[in-house]
């Protein structure tokens, strides 16, 4: 699987990338209800968390298939994990009140 992975770089990044791309603009649409009651950074996390997410994926998708150092690509995915990290941490917090 790996193999066929590198053997079409650049056509799985692309379908990476159009599908989390997708997926980013379906959550700027879809809100969570805890955001309505919410103010400040917990209001601008629970809003753009999840989006946020979903764009670092599609940019480590496509940086992934332009063939950028393994570093950027790594770095671009730990921020996508930080960002559904805090998004989730936050959200659960703001269920429990």
């Amino acid at each position: 699987m790996l193999e066929f992975l590198e053997s079409h770089r650049v056509l799985a990044g692309a379908v990476g990338c159009i599908v989390a791309l997708a997926v980013a603009v379906v959550f700027l649409l879809v809100v969570p209800e805890e955001a309505a009651g919410s103010t400040g950074a917990r209001y601008l996390v629970l809003r753009y968390g999840h989006s946020l997410c979903w764009l670092l994926l599609a940019a480590c998708s496509a940086l992934h298939a332009l063939r950028a150092p393994s570093g950027l690509v790594e770095a671009t995915g730990l921020l996508a994990l930080a960002s559904y990290v805090s998004f989730v941490a936050v959200l659960l917090s703001a269920r429990g009140r």
